[in-house]
């Protein structure tokens, strides 16, 4: 909740304050591509050099990341997600700061999400409903079951098997 209120009124704004980060090192992800922004946060496609593997980089904003309650909400709800274990969900796999901003950094499934899915016509039957229903109960139940407390889930945060040639749903924003 504390993130959500944070964040609140920055759904699809542009932050002028923002450094482009594509192109260039932050920290130890060499930045490729933005994949979108969120709430505050940035997220981009990034190799990662230490391990040569391709990730999922989440960043809070140079604006968000100057107020102390923004960055305390982002640490705990990234290090929540951290905690969350489960099939069905992509793990975080770091959690850190560079140039001052917090980031946390998942394996990278694509980004075919739900949201551009339908944006573009695609049309959802019931089956199809149901099973990202029971995928995404499934993920909610197991965090209640580990106490630990997720941010509302959105289309543009969901990866479905069909779309991603994965068994994952994926909460891509932060």
């Amino acid at each position: 909740d504390s993130l959500r209120e944070c964040l609140r009124g920055f759904f699809g704004e542009k932050n002028s304050a923002l450094v482009e980060l594509t192109g260039r090192f932050f920290g130890d992800f060499n930045i490729r591509e933005k994949l979108g922004e969120h709430n505050g946060i940035e997220i981009y496609r990034a190799r990662q050099m230490s391990d040569q593997r391709q990730v999922t980089l989440h960043v809070l904003s140079i604006e968000k990341s100057a107020d102390p309650a923004c960055r305390a909400a982002f640490w705990e709800n990234a290090n929540a997600k951290k905690r969350l274990r489960h099939r069905r969900v992509l793990d975080v796999e770091e959690v850190g700061e560079a140039e001052d901003r917090p980031y946390f950094s998942s394996e990278f499934l694509g980004d075919t999400t739900l949201e551009k899915l339908l944006s573009n016509g695609a049309r959802i039957d019931s089956a199809q409903a149901y099973q990202i229903l029971g995928l995404v109960a499934e993920v909610f139940a197991h965090a209640e079951k580990e106490n630990i407390s997720l941010e509302p889930l959105t289309p543009g945060a969901v990866c479905q098997p069909q779309w991603s040639m994965s068994d994952k749903i994926v909460w891509q924003t932060g």
